[in-house]
């Protein structure tokens, strides 16, 4: 069966270590689901144990994804819905 998305986004800015525990279970979880997974390069810092190769910028990512997961309050959100409507085909 075709998966509805090819390539997932993890985007956000984590303040606490739950949401960044939070970031590092998803990447793995889809990943191993066989899911292409890119993260908010904002986080490439912070999650280390990730291969820099799947770390992208917003604009990057609003370009390669089929389906962003955003992490985090409502201004992580409305921010990267911003960016990533301004990045997508029209």
């Amino acid at each position: 069966m075709k998966k509805p998305f090819e390539v997932i986004a993890i985007i956000g800015k984590p303040r606490d270590q739950q949401a960044i525990q939070t970031h590092k279970e998803l990447y793995l979880w889809l990943s191993s689901e066989g899911y292409e997974v890119f993260i908010d390069d904002r986080l490439s810092e912070i999650l280390d144990d990730i291969p820099k190769t799947q770390f992208a910028s917003l604009l990057q990512l609003g370009k390669k994804a089929d389906l962003a997961i955003v992490v985090g309050g409502d201004g992580n959100m409305l921010g990267a819905a911003r960016v990533l409507s301004s990045s997508t085909p029209k």
